[in-house]
């Protein structure tokens, strides 16, 4: 995937093409191995957005305190109570295959299940709330 798909080729294509306004007014958010390319509608957009970025940035740099913590703790809740749909006490496969789709995250289900056999530590195919929690701070802090 990543640089050799059809659509990476397409948009690096399209952005050699790009004029110097639509170069001035992109910009990419880059997180390991994943890239956001985006199009600010005015070059003056395009820098609020990086001003904005940097700050939050700089801002997650300087590490959780405890009210940060919280709040995660309870969003976290909050998708677990979404995702156990049956109400069994534990996240089966496609409960985590749809909670993460409703998220805007994108991972395949083998990379899914490879991530779920990661955290499953009393390894019975599904995740507890503790191993949930490490589970989705994994997409989270990464």
């Amino acid at each position: 995937e990543g640089q050799g798909t059809s659509v990476f080729v397409k948009c690096s294509t399209l952005l050699r093409q790009a004029t110097a306004d639509e170069t001035a007014r992109s910009f990419s958010i880059v997180s390991r191995s994943r890239s956001l390319d985006l199009v600010a509608a005015t070059e003056a957009q395009r820098k609020m957005w990086v001003r904005a970025l940097r700050i939050l940035i700089a801002n997650i740099n300087e590490g959780w305190n405890d009210k940060d913590d919280n709040q995660f703790l309870n969003y976290i809740k909050q998708q677990w109570n979404r995702a156990d749909t049956d109400r069994s006490g534990s996240l089966e496969h496609n409960e985590v295959v749809n909670l993460l789709r409703k998220m805007n995250i994108t991972i395949s289900r083998q990379g899914i299940s490879d991530k779920i056999s990661e955290f499953d530590l009393d390894d019975n195919g599904q995740l507890d709330f503790q191993e949930f929690q490490e589970f989705i701070r994994k997409f989270f802090m990464d």
